[in-house]
Order: C-alpha cells, then sequence, then structure tokens
C-alpha cells in the first residue's frame, strides 16, 4: 500500500553497560524530541510528502477552512494530515498509483490514475469551478491573434484559470453549463496534471 522506512530496534545488550545513553541526559532527550517535533511540523519529515491547496470560484480564490483531501492507494483510502495551512500524506510506494478525493462544502471531486511520485514530491493542489464560462479569456484573445495566425484555433480553445496562473484546454465552451477542475502541480518538476469534469 505505500511504504514506510522502519529504522532497525536496538536492545539495551547492544549498548555499553546495558543502558540507553538518553537516559542518563534527560535534557539531550528532551532537545532530540523537540528537533524531531519540529521537523514534522516543517515538513522535513522524510516519510510525509508537504502540499499547498488553493480552491477556486470562477478565477476568484476562496479560503475556504472545511476542504477534505483524501487519496485511495490498492483500495485503501488515506486522509491528509492538516497542520497549519498545509496537508501531509505518507510517502507512496512508486510502484503505486493514487486516486484523489476533495471534498470543499458540496463540491465533492475525484480524480483517478496519479502517479505516486507526483504526491511524493510535494504538490500545489488546485480545485476550481467555473460557471461563468464567458467570461474565460483565451490565450489566442490575450495575445491578440486571428484565425489567420499559426496556431490560433489551438489557442483560442487554451484558457487562462486560477487568477491565470494555469492554463486549460476547453473544446466547445459554449455547450458546456459548468466546469470543475483539479490541478495537481509537483514541486521542482516542469510537469502538471489536469482532470476536468464537464457539466453540459
Amino acid at each position: 500500500m505505500y511504504r514506510v522506512d522502519e529504522s532497525r530496534n536496538i536492545s539495551t545488550a547492544e549498548i555499553p553497560g546495558g543502558y540507553m545513553p538518553f537516559m542518563r541526559h534527560p535534557t539531550t532527550l528532551t532537545i532530540f524530541l523537540l528537533l524531531s517535533s519540529l521537523n514534522f511540523v516543517l515538513g522535513q519529515n522524510p516519510i510525509q510528502s508537504k502540499h499547498e491547496f488553493d480552491f477556486y470560484i470562477n478565477d476568484i480564490k476562496d479560503s475556504s477552512v472545511n476542504t477534505e483531501i483524501s487519496i485511495i492507494v490498492s483500495g485503501d483510502t488515506i486522509k491528509s494530515n492538516k497542520i497549519g495551512d498545509f496537508y501531509y500524506f505518507p510517502i507512496l510506494d512508486t510502484a503505486n498509483s493514487f486516486d484523489m478525493e476533495i471534498k470543499v462544502g458540496n463540491i465533492l471531486f475525484f480524480g483517478q490514475g496519479y502517479k505516486s511520485w507526483m504526491l511524493n514530491k510535494g504538490t500545489r493542489i488546485v480545485l476550481g469551478k467555473i460557471t461563468q464560462l464567458n467570461k474565460l479569456l483565451s490565450v489566442a484573445e490575450y495575445n491578440g491573434m486571428t484565425k489567420k495566425d499559426d496556431g490560433w484555433e489551438w489557442y483560442s480553445k487554451r484558457y487562462f484559470v486560477a487568477d491565470h496562473a494555469y492554463t486549460l484546454d476547453i473544446d466547445n465552451l459554449s455547450n458546456i453549463k459548468e466546469l470543475e477542475f483539479i490541478i495537481l502541480n509537483p514541486n521542482n518538476s516542469h510537469s502538471l496534471i489536469t482532470t476536468q469534469k464537464i457539466v453540459r
């Protein structure tokens, strides 16, 4: 399902004198535990991945506090652990893929078939809902392109979303009543994956 690195247990018989060195120095033990806790809170725990989440409605960022993010791996559902503004998941075995479920208010979005490395690197997760599709700006329009320009047909179907931070390819825009999307943008990579749900 998911891999957690396990360290080897050391018995007291392996320690000279038959006792753990921390027992002699409670101050050292306290500092060690404090640093371990701090590393976890700051997202430095090597068995956790750290994620940002943004939610947009019609290109306007909405700071929703009742967000639930879960992943499904080999049939098992793993809920995120939220600390501050970030969401944490265990590191996944790269042989597995995962599905993602995001619940914000009355919106439930389900995306399937994502590669584990995308989650393991830490990811910016963007969920959006668009009902005012006629207000979307195409890349062609933004660049002042006309039908005579090379690539116009392609760029006329690519629209800016999420405060112009990303683009989505949308066919037959006038026939769509509502569109929901999720974007996964892994940290320190030039990759992203988008999934759309269309209501006609």
